[in-house]
């Protein structure tokens, strides 16, 4: 995932309710971010596994100018990283879309992937969160691209659907990405 993706709009809150029974309805803060496109280090709202709507902001400080925005499905177990947040810190990040860069002659080609809004309008990103001081901050978890849209890029997020993301954050599985024909590429 090339580090970039769309919040949700205040439309889509009511879905939460189908993920995780806990979920509170409040959101605590960040609602200002709806539909914005956010980049890592900025803040975004989350879901968490505790049924908690908040901001939090997008990368693991690894340093006071680096960033560990991805974390790669593959390893996450063993990964220092990330390992100690797998029981408490789940979370998913509703987006209406992600967006890709693929070089293209002398520039980069942006491209816009995106549910079939007809069936599904939101993808939840999986992701996990850690505490910091005064906050939380997340990682969105990646895997290898499904087959429709590899030629963009050879990763993409673990995008799910509601069910996905219920057994990411409640019973603990690690979800099947969301239906490649669900997702759609579209050049900018």
């Amino acid at each position: 995932m090339c580090g970039r993706y769309t919040v949700i709009d205040d439309d889509d809150i009511a879905e939460l309710r189908e993920i995780i029974p806990a979920f509170r309805g409040h959101i605590y803060g960040g609602s200002e971010l709806f539909g914005a496109t956010v980049s890592p280090g900025m803040t975004a709202p989350i879901l968490t596994q505790h049924g908690d709507f908040m901001p939090a902001r997008w990368g693991f400080a690894l340093s006071a100018k680096k960033l560990a925005f991805n974390a790669r499905s593959e390893g996450l177990e063993t990964n220092r990283l990330y390992s100690p947040h797998l029981q408490y810190g789940r979370i998913v990040a509703p987006a209406r879309c992600y967006y890709e860069w693929m070089p293209f002659e002398a520039k980069k080609q942006k491209f816009t992937i995106a549910p079939d809004y007809s069936r599904r309008p939101v993808l939840y990103l999986c992701g996990l969160m850690r505490p910091v001081d005064g906050g939380f901050e997340y990682t969105i978890i990646t895997c290898p691209a499904a087959d429709s849209i590899a030629y963009i890029h050879p990763r993409m997020p673990l995008a799910v659907d509601p069910d996905g993301a219920r057994k990411w954050l409640v019973s603990r599985e690690t979800p099947r990405v969301l239906a490649p024909e669900l997702l759609h590429a579209s050049s900018d």
